[in-house]
């Protein structure tokens, strides 16, 4: 049985991933901070006996490592980090609107460096050893678009756009860096190229989040060392950096 090892589960199209997943067969460790309010999440867990759930912090890196020994024994087969906000404090209305060249909050800047970048880059560190052990060898880090330099024309979310635009380098690197371990690195966009994104809108659900993941884990079943190192879209075709 394969295993997917998916970040902040609860977050965005993550519970899509590990229902269609678990709905094939795949063994599903899903990680989030408070699993006993990730009520979507526990729903899949209690429908798919092959889904568990792991409280975790992607910003302690010490956590992180804790959990790489207790799986110390799994192989995994596909890494995906879905940790990355566009705010720390989803629940205030004017923190999700566009950060702009006035009273640039740094505090907040910095903690969206640690949740949607070093996040990502501790949990390679700490698990590459077991995903190069597993037969499929991937891992995928789900970005944004608008972490495009090439394709901004719009300016503003200087923290979000900054801190996955480093995301996006990091695993080039990681992926040149992995690939004589046979793993293959990849960065994906989790929207339709032709549509609209702004961090600030909810997360697609329903058809459009289906849609959006069966598409998504066709370009992560057709990655392979050859074509890794990569931004793509749901459909397949680049982004540029």
């Amino acid at each position: 049985m394969p295993t997917v090892l998916i970040t902040d589960a609860e977050r965005g199209i993550a519970p899509e991933f590990v229902r269609q997943y678990a709905r094939d067969g795949w063994r599903v460790i899903a990680t989030c901070m408070q699993p006993a309010a990730a009520e979507e999440l526990t729903s899949i867990a209690d429908e798919y006996v092959t889904v568990e759930i792991h409280t975790l912090d992607v910003t302690d890196r010490d956590a992180i490592y804790e959990l790489a020994t207790k799986l110390e024994d799994t192989t995994i087969d596909i890494l995906l980090n879905n940790a990355g906000v566009v705010s720390t404090d989803s629940d205030n209305l004017m923190a999700l609107l566009p950060q702009r060249m006035c009273g640039l909050d740094f505090p907040e800047w910095e903690k969206l460096f640690r949740i949607n970048t070093l996040g990502p880059m501790a949990m390679v560190e700490a698990f590459a050893d077991l995903v190069a052990a597993s037969g499929e060898k991937k891992i995928i880090s789900l970005s944004s678009r608008l972490a495009s330099i090439a394709n901004n024309n719009d300016g503003a979310y200087y923290a979000y756009r900054s801190t996955n635009a480093a995301l996006n380098a990091a695993m080039r690197s990681m992926a040149i860096d992995l690939a004589p371990s046979g793993i293959a690195c990849a960065v994906l966009h989790s929207e339709d190229l032709d549509t609209p994104s702004f961090p600030a809108m909810p997360p697609p659900e329903g058809r459009t989040a289906v849609r959006n993941v069966e598409s998504l884990r066709a370009q992560i079943a057709a990655l392979v060392p050859e074509n890794a190192g990569r931004f793509l879209g749901p459909d397949g075709r680049e982004v540029a950096w």
